[in-house]
């Protein structure tokens, strides 16, 4: 660990957060942190995807240039650039991908499929993981919003796994369209007969789910950043991102 990371944990402005964890340590070969940033790999490399889809024609390529990046990033020797002070891993995500891809194209690294660079497994085939066709949007703004996309679906996919047995799923599937504010047309009176719900029971219960997801939303933000005291604002860009006309 860096002299200037040990003074950050030390005076508390390090939360333990997985992010916080790996960049606190200042590199990933130790097991916990490795695996809590592979976590992290996992769950958040569509908006990289994004991203470089942008700045590249050849699909093939994008995949390429995407797995490769994570697979070096989880060698350790990127993190070297995440700086503290600014310790979101959305930021430093993009900031190492850019040095990574103006290396590769400086050296004339042209990858091709299969390959003897290293990859990190990503399921490109996935209908959920497809970029969104929105070409008003410029690469950072393509990374932003599918960001901001990505975590609210991982937040949405723990909240439906804590309501996952028999006697709950069915409900959690029924009010989930009432978390955006939105609902079907008959309100809640449409859907109290499905769920055998008084009108004034499904309004709790829907308060719950809110209550609940707000949760998780904050819980999840805060693994991507150093300090709890930056969820607020990561809340903030987090909606900012999924409405960028209004911040043109």
């Amino acid at each position: 660990m860096s002299e200037n990371n040990q003074h950050l944990v030390q005076s508390g402005l390090f939360d333990s957060t997985p992010w916080s964890a790996v960049l606190a340590a200042g590199n990933s070969q130790h097991a916990s942190n490795r695996s809590s940033l592979e976590a992290l790999c996992s769950i958040y490399w569509p908006p990289l995807h994004a991203y470089v889809r942008r700045k590249v024609a050849d699909v093939h390529l994008a995949q390429d240039l995407t797995q490769s990046f994570f697979a070096r990033l989880l060698k350790g020797s990127s993190l070297r650039l995440a700086d503290p002070a600014r310790g979101r891993f959305r930021t430093f995500l993009i900031q190492a991908f850019e040095w990574h891809l103006a290396n590769e194209f400086r050296e004339r690294n042209a990858l091709k499929r299969g390959g003897a660079v290293q990859t990190f497994p990503l399921d490109f085939s996935s209908s959920g993981h497809e970029p969104m066709d929105d070409s008003s949007l410029s690469a950072e703004q393509a990374f932003e919003r599918d960001w901001a996309v990505t975590l609210l679906s991982q937040t949405m996919q723990r909240l439906k796994s804590e309501h996952a047995d028999a006697d709950r799923i069915t409900q959690f599937e029924t009010l989930k369209v009432f978390l955006t504010g939105e609902g079907p047309a008959g309100g809640y009176a449409s859907i109290c007969s499905e769920l055998n719900l008084s009108e004034p029971a499904a309004r709790m219960a829907v308060s719950r789910l809110r209550s609940r997801y707000r949760e998780l939303l904050k819980d999840e933000i805060q693994k991507t950043v150093a300090s709890s005291q930056d969820v607020d604002d990561e809340i903030q860009h987090l909606f900012r991102a999924l409405n960028p006309a209004r911040t043109r």
